[in-house]
């Protein structure tokens, strides 16, 4: 048995890098694709308004278009999650915000004992504060264009979000930043003020 030529294992290489490329080239064509088989997966949504046609309480100033149409169902709402409108930004923000802290909380549980450990329970309150006001207000960007009861609804519970997070704040920043024998002393004050701050609407 001979060994094999030069030209013979040139023209094995080579049958290799062609079917490499060729591999790619497929590759490539089915990336292509994706955005044809994302818009067959989903269906059509209807296109966005102008503001002379949606409700009043929908209106925002400066913002002529892009609005969806009210009265639709839930899953259209939900969709909307993919489609560009004027609330889009507000949405992917506020989302993507709520999944870094999503992520950060899994990777700080990784060496810090939440439950244990009493340092670490403000930072968990300030975690869980933060994730609540920023899902919240996606939900309310995101869904409130339903109705009129679901605007009013929807940003409600947003303004509940806003107000979990001050007072999860707050706890962290009394917890972390309060010198220790200030701590005992202001301790009553503190939450009284922050009680009736959050009564006067502060």
């Amino acid at each position: 048995m001979y060994p094999p030529s030069s030209y013979a294992l040139q023209f094995a290489m080579a049958t290799v890098v062609m079917e490499q490329i060729g591999r790619l080239f497929i590759n490539a064509q089915q990336l292509r694709q994706i955005p044809q088989l994302l818009e067959s997966a989903f269906p059509t949504l209807p296109c966005t308004v102008k503001i002379s046609d949606v409700p009043w309480v929908f209106r925002e100033r400066h913002i002529l278009t892009g609005y969806r149409q009210p009265d639709q169902s839930w899953r259209y709402y939900f969709l909307t999650l993919f489609q560009r409108h004027n609330e889009s930004l507000n949405v992917w923000t506020h989302l993507l915000a709520a999944l870094i802290i999503l992520v950060k909380w899994q990777e700080i549980s990784e060496t810090v004992d939440f439950l244990r450990d009493p340092h670490a329970q403000p930072l968990f309150i300030v975690l869980l504060a933060a994730f609540t006001y920023l899902s919240f207000s996606a939900l309310a960007h995101l869904l409130s264009a339903k109705s009129e009861l679901s605007f009013y609804s929807f940003y409600f519970l947003d303004y509940v979000g806003v107000a979990v997070y001050q007072y999860g704040s707050a706890l962290a920043h009394y917890y972390y930043a309060i010198e220790k024998e200030w701590h005992t002393r202001v301790q009553g004050l503190f939450y009284l003020s922050k009680l009736l701050s959050y009564q006067r609407g502060a």
